[in-house]
């Protein structure tokens, strides 16, 4: 099977908290490598998304955000997102490369 190319994604997400949900329905198991990447097993595939990216738009220049998924009891995933203006919209990039092992 031919390796499919990476999924980007980017969400625009208004009035943000410090700490964004989400939710792998159907992953056999979830973990985080040694450099932040999440990595969701559903059967013999394997979908790996790097630590996303996040910014908000000031004056018409991106300001970097910190953010880094977290993962609690093995299953539960955040986003955590450092200090930003909640009254702005948040950009937040994630990219899903989806390859079978």
């Amino acid at each position: 099977m031919e390796p499919t190319l990476p999924t980007r994604y980017q969400f625009v997400i208004a009035e943000t908290s410090s700490r964004i949900p989400f939710d792998f329905v159907g992953a056999m198991s979830i973990d985080l490598d040694v450099d932040g990447a999440l990595i969701v097993r559903h059967g013999q595939d394997e979908q790996w998304r790097p630590s996303p990216r996040a910014y908000q738009v000031l004056n018409g220049i991106d300001q970097t955000v910190d953010v880094h998924f977290d993962l609690r009891n093995k299953r539960d995933v955040e986003l955590v997102v450092g200090t930003h203006d909640s009254a702005r919209p948040l950009v937040v990039e994630l990219v899903d490369a989806h390859r079978p092992q």
